[in-house]
C-alpha cells in the first residue's frame, strides 16, 4: 500500500495543485496507529479512513441456511472476500463517504503508477463514465456459475422491467465479447479493476442501481453464493448500459 500511495505522485490531474484530491482508505475500523501513521506518511493528499461494516448482509440472506463459503482467505472472516466484493459492486456508491465527490478512482495495494499522468485522477475528457483495462478473461471460469446463462439471459434480461422497455445491451461491442467468450471457452471477459475510474452519477443512476441491487442484495445472492467477482461483473455493467 505504501508504494501504491506514494506512486499517486505521478498523478497531475488534479484542477487545483494546492488542494489535491484526498485518498480514502476503506477498513474495518482494524487498522493499528502504526498503519496509520505510515499510510498518512506515504502521500502529500488529504486521507481519510471511512470504515465499512462486513458483518451485515442482505435482508434474507440468511448465514445459519447457507452453505459454508468455498474461497477462504487466510486470517479473515470466512465472507471477508465475498464482502469486499459485495462493497466494490453495490457498498461503496451508498456510503456517505462519497457523499462531495462525483469520480472515484479505485486503486488497491497491487496497484502503482510507473510514470507522469496528465489527468489523473480525472477523466482524460467529458463524456466518459467509466475507464478500466480488459484483461482477458476469468481465470479457469472458477467464479462465474450461473452467472452468464441463468442469472443474466434467462433472468435479469426477462424481468419485467427488461422485457416492457424492450431494453437490449447497450455496448454492442461488449457484449459481443461476452458471448463469444462464453460460447468458445465457458469463461467470461473481465475489466483490470485494481485500477479503475468511475463517474459516481452513472453508478447510482436508477437503472444500474437496479442492477447492482439484484446482483448482491437479492435473490440468488450471486456475489455471496458463487463469488462472482467486480471485474467481471464490471465487464457486464459496461456491456448492458453503457
Amino acid at each position: 500500500l505504501q508504494t501504491s500511495l506514494k506512486s499517486l505522485a505521478f498523478l497531475k490531474g488534479d484542477k487545483d495543485s494546492q488542494h489535491k484530491a484526498p485518498v480514502l482508505i476503506f477498513s474495518e475500523g482494524n487498522l493499528s496507529p502504526t498503519q496509520i501513521f505510515t499510510i498518512v506518511s506515504s502521500t502529500d493528499r488529504p486521507v481519510a479512513f471511512p470504515l465499512v461494516d462486513f458483518t451485515v448482509f442482505p435482508k434474507g440472506f440468511i448465514l445459519a441456511k447457507e452453505k459454508p463459503p468455498k474461497f477462504r482467505v487466510k486470517d479473515r472472516n470466512p465472507y471477508g472476500y465475498y464482502q469486499m466484493i459485495r462493497f466494490w459492486v453495490t457498498g461503496i456508491w451508498q456510503h456517505s463517504a462519497l457523499q462531495n465527490f462525483g469520480t472515484v478512482m479505485r486503486i488497491d495495494t497491487d496497484s502503482c503508477f510507473t510514470s507522469v499522468n496528465p489527468y489523473l485522477p480525472n477523466f482524460m475528457r467529458e463524456g466518459i463514465d467509466y475507464h478500466s483495462e480488459y484483461y482477458g478473461k476469468e481465470y479457469e471460469g472458477k467464479y462465474i456459475d450461473k452467472l452468464h446463462e441463468d442469472f443474466v439471459k434467462k433472468g435479469y434480461m426477462k424481468n419485467e422491467w427488461w422485457t416492457r422497455n424492450k431494453y437490449a445491451p447497450q455496448n454492442y461491442m461488449l457484449w459481443h465479447l461476452i458471448e463469444k467468450t462464453w460460447t468458445q471457452d465457458k469463461s467470461l471477459p473481465v475489466f483490470r479493476t485494481n485500477f479503475e475510474l468511475t463517474r459516481k452519477s452513472f453508478m447510482k443512476s436508477h437503472i444500474v442501481n437496479k442492477w447492482h441491487t439484484a446482483l448482491t442484495e437479492e435473490e440468488p445472492f450471486g456475489v455471496l453464493r458463487h463469488r462472482w467477482g467486480d471485474a467481471v461483473l464490471r465487464f457486464y455493467t459496461m456491456a448492458l448500459f453503457q
